[in-house]
């Protein structure tokens, strides 16, 4: 499957130069901390267009190798409905020491199964059917952390004490489907930039992994915390507008 053509052209559809129709529904930076030392970063949109949304997301941090310490980057697009966040399409690629792999999903309205691949930029590749699950389908792929943005957007104005959302996590190993549950916590109070802020606490969870997310009143996404690995995530808060210090006319 030669799919590396794919992702330049999406990521063209869901820049900042589309038609005025398009629908802004979220874009914002996120900084990522590893053990509260920051070790890198993403940039990501969520659009809508017609009947559908687009997100794209470009990421950067460090990661050791068998090499040493090298930089991977990341992008990323996906589009679902806009009507419920069914998903369409998703793939993205890593970039680390000069060479790309290409993951993707490609899930017809009407199919029953996902084609989900995993290619090199300039090698082989392999591509797998799995059955798809009933009810809505949320991708995780390691690095891209506006993918839980996308969970907390659909789960935003939803009264719930616990509720199951069903994940596909990706990985060159093995790709899953797995039931997590999803729980709130309540309100809770955090500092966000030079303020307090009043956020929605969650937890997600499966069978091996526990995420915590505090959400803003519009569902969108400002911390994510791994706590076993010290993984720390921040969304970049607006920059404060500095008071003008120029005297007024006559003072």
């Amino acid at each position: 499957m030669r799919a590396a053509w794919i992702l330049p052209l999406l990521l063209v559809l869901v820049s900042p130069a589309r038609a005025q129709t398009d629908v802004s529904l979220d874009k914002g930076n996120l900084v990522i901390y590893l053990r509260d030392q920051p070790i890198g970063a993403e940039t990501f949109s969520v659009e809508a267009h017609a009947d559908s949304i687009a997100s794209g997301a470009r990421a950067y941090r460090k990661t050791n190798t068998r090499t040493g310490e090298q930089m991977l980057e990341k992008q990323m697009v996906l589009t679902a409905s806009r009507a419920d966040l069914a998903l369409h399409y998703y793939q993205s690629n890593e970039t680390v020491h000069g060479a790309t792999l290409i993951t993707g999903v490609v899930a017809g309205e009407e199919d029953t199964a996902l084609t989900v691949y995993h290619e090199e930029k300039e090698g082989p590749g392999v591509a797998s059917r799995m059955i798809a699950p009933p009810g809505r389908l949320f991708v995780l792929d390691s690095g891209i952390y506006s993918l839980f943005n996308l969970i907390c957007l659909k789960l935003h104005d939803q009264g719930f004490a616990s509720r199951p959302i069903t994940l596909l996590t990706l990985s060159a190993a093995a790709d899953t489907i797995v039931e997590a549950q999803v729980t709130d916590l309540g309100t809770e109070t955090i500092r966000w930039g030079a303020r307090p802020v009043q956020a929605r606490k969650l937890q997600l969870k499966d069978r091996d992994t526990v995420f915590l997310v505090w959400v803003n009143s519009d569902g969108k996404m400002l911390r994510l915390v791994h706590e076993p690995s010290g993984l720390r995530v921040e969304r970049e808060p607006p920059a404060v507008k500095r008071r003008s210090t120029t005297p007024k006319p006559g003072g």
